[in-house]
């Protein structure tokens, strides 16, 4: 199966942005990204972090890039 296309289950803490259903890698992204833009959390190249993102990727800024970083941590194999 491809790596990218692989349909995962989020975390308990992921599930309440991107929803509790088997989700792959690019759409957990882009719903991370979606849930973030809506509540002006990124500036710049930077997101900065809410209490629910927080328990995803980490507190604190950090650069988009990373972002999936957390994310990894937060999906796991259905």
């Amino acid at each position: 199966m491809n790596y990218a296309l692989q349909k995962l289950r989020p975390s308990p803490q992921l599930a309440v942005i991107v929803g509790a259903g088997p989700v792959t890698r690019a759409e957990a992204l882009h719903k991370v990204l979606e849930y973030a833009r809506e509540r002006g959390l990124t500036q710049s190249a930077t997101i900065h972090p809410d209490e629910t993102l927080s328990a995803v990727l980490g507190p604190g800024p950090l650069p988009l890039l990373e972002m999936t970083k957390g994310l990894e941590k937060n999906l796991r194999v259905h």
